[in-house]
């Protein structure tokens, strides 16, 4: 994870608590800048972030009174293009990410897609239900403060379920999800209309490899070409923003949300307006969302002694995941100079279109990102991946086939240059002094059910009285952090792979392998996994949950004792102990392991089941294994 030159320069402990407000241009550059809002947390050391809970780390949410003239707050304004990897929620110490306040998960089901929902800026007062004395509004500073002020005018989706919990989506989320899920189209789309800048996402020629992009006459199928730097993740929502008029209209109406808040002022800022980009259909949309469960609003009615919930709001923090609609034709999709084989392959004469030197790279665990000054086309990307995203169902799309392509020799490419010190996330201009490419990313991916089914049947557990307490225990060392399915995980890279951002390109520490050369080089995923520490009576222990590729079978759940020494160090040399095992025989491997930290308890976990067709936990085998490792 980056270092932000931007966030303040200490070790203190702060919270993202809001993301919006845009301003072009920033400072001396030609790109687009978003506003931070941070909050002070009141945490001397990164065990206290670990020890919180969902009901402790709510607390630390509203407004504290005492601080009357809000010092704990401070707002920051970084690039557009950081966007990705910014989250309500987030925490860091000083410039440096280290975590996140522990979370809940939903499903929302939108009947009528955002027509399901209502549009309401946090400053709006809204019609108070009776007894109510005070001005009614959505987020009170009393659940969720430090926003009021500066970020009246942002606006959120509003959806109230069955049950009467009112979820708040801002809009600024939807943006970065739908929108700006990657470095590339964050500046894209706070450049300028969709219909002017989506040629720096789509490719809108035709290749001389017969490849272009259209809709078949034929099929009625999408066609679509990347631009070199947007991600193959991406291709479902260019094509759909590029051919669907619904989705089209809606990535325009961006632009004319931000001239309509801008009045013809070129300096005044912007919020968020990005709508779904999902017509209503027969089939509901569903959004996997993770947020706060904030305090309820309580009051007392006239006469009355007891008091009166008025509302329960739930603060969607992330977009995980969302279903995809059933009206869109297939999708086949392809890259600009993607280096894929045609049918006829020509002998090629000089040099490959992108040299070596231009290609991505992950950035090393010592990258400072910056907003001073804007990206260099002359040097590759330094890539962070930041979070995942899945969709729910929907088909992923096809690869085109070239009619024809350019065969080069290997003898053209270059060693790979040094990674940068320095990147930056804003526009690719020629600029003297400019830092090279920060190209921060989401990644999509198949969902990652198998942490939340494990905190699920923890919960369940909990509740049963069968579990004292859990929480996701996470890594204070920021190089060994990976935020994957919303959750706080472990990496299983090796610290001079983490220190230099030089990734194995294959082998089991990569759950995805590296691939292709050149400009077109992917860097692959590392593995990760999930750290929980859990207390069983007296018994302390952490249990390690590691994530699978979809060809791997079941992977046994190591559960190690707690030694009652420095908890970072034991877990960091446990997680170690994991991946030169290569995820195998991890019983003997974990024993020792135990052994070597003064640990008397290991044991492996064998995930059994609710049913053959169901991946979801079968909490009473938990129960079983757990009270035989507790006792």
């Amino acid at each position: 994870m980056p270092i932000i030159e931007e966030f303040p320069p200490d070790n203190v402990y702060r919270l993202v608590k809001w993301v919006d407000k845009f301003t072009l241009p920033h400072l001396t550059t030609r790109s687009t800048s978003v506003t931070v809002r941070l909050q002070r947390l009141p945490f001397q050391r990164h065990s206290d972030l670990n020890r919180l809970t969902r009901e402790s780390a709510i607390a630390l949410l509203p407004l504290d009174r005492a601080d009357a003239g809000q010092a704990q707050y401070t707002s920051v304004a970084v690039h557009a293009g950081l966007l990705p990897h910014l989250a309500i929620g987030r925490v860091y110490r000083g410039q440096r990410l280290v975590g996140e306040l522990p979370t809940r998960q939903a499903t929302l089901t939108l009947a009528d897609a955002e027509l399901s929902c209502q549009e309401v800026r946090i400053g709006e007062e809204l019609p108070a239900p009776a007894g109510w004395t005070y001005p009614y509004k959505l987020l009170l500073s009393r659940e969720f403060g430090g926003i009021q002020t500066e970020f009246s005018a942002s606006r959120c989706l509003v959806f109230v379920d069955a049950r009467g919990i009112e979820y708040v989506i801002p809009r600024a989320l939807i943006f970065q999800r739908f929108y700006a899920i990657q470095r590339e189209l964050a500046n894209a789309f706070t450049s300028g209309p969709w219909s002017q800048t989506r040629h720096r996402i789509v490719y809108e020629g035709r290749l001389t490899s017969g490849l272009e992009t259209k809709i078949d006459p034929a099929t009625g199928a999408w066609h679509v070409i990347l631009q070199t730097h947007v991600d193959n993740d991406f291709a479902r929502l260019a094509a759909l923003l590029y051919f669907d008029n619904y989705a089209a209209a809606r990535a325009e109406s961006i632009y004319t949300g931000m001239l309509s808040d801008r009045r013809a002022n070129m300096h005044a800022p912007w919020f968020a307006s990005a709508q779904i980009p999902f017509r209503a259909e027969a089939k509901p949309l569903r959004l996997q969302v993770k947020g706060f469960m904030l305090p309820p609003r309580l009051g007392r009615r006239e006469g009355g002694s007891k008091p009166v919930v008025y509302k329960q709001s739930f603060l969607v923090t992330s977009i995980l995941g969302s279903s995809w609609p059933s009206y869109t034709p297939p999708i086949r999709a392809g890259r600009l100079n993607s280096g894929d084989k045609g049918r006829e392959q020509l002998p090629a004469q000089g040099d490959r279109p992108y040299s070596n030197q231009l290609r991505a790279r992950p950035a090393g665990s010592e990258l400072v990102t910056t907003s001073a000054t804007d990206a260099s086309p002359a040097h590759g990307n330094a890539v962070t991946l930041e979070d995942t995203f899945s969709w729910l169902d929907g088909e992923e799309p096809e690869k085109l086939t070239k009619d024809r392509s350019q065969l080069y020799s290997e003898g053209d490419l270059h060693p790979a240059p040094p990674p940068p010190s320095a990147a930056s996330g804003g526009e690719r201009t020629h600029q003297h002094g400019n830092a090279a490419p920060a190209h921060h990313k989401v990644l999509v991916r198949d969902p990652v059910n198998r942490f939340r089914y494990l905190l699920e049947a923890f919960e369940l557990l909990r509740t049963a009285g069968d579990l004292r307490r859990y929480t996701v225990f996470q890594p204070a060392t920021p190089s060994q952090l990976a935020q994957c399915g919303g959750l706080s995980c472990w990496n299983f890279l090796g610290d001079t792979a983490r220190r230099t951002g030089r990734w194995p390109s294959s082998g089991w520490r990569m759950l995805e392998r590296a691939r292709g050369v050149g400009a077109e080089r992917t860097i692959g995923k590392p593995r990760c996994v999930l750290v929980v520490r859990i207390e069983i009576g007296t018994n302390v222990g952490y249990w390690f949950e590691i994530e699978t590729r979809p060809t791997e079978g079941g992977v046994l759940s190591p559960v190690v004792a707690s030694a009652g020494t420095d908890e970072q160090t034991t877990v960091s040399h446990l997680v170690e102990s994991i991946a030169r095992a290569d995820g195998r025989n991890l019983r003997q491997a974990m024993a020792a392991a135990a052994h070597e930290i003064g640990s008397e308890a290991a044991q492996c976990y064998k995930h059994h089941y609710k049913g053959n067709n169901n991946s979801e936990i079968d909490p009473n085998s938990l129960r079983r294994f757990l009270i035989k490792w507790g006792s």
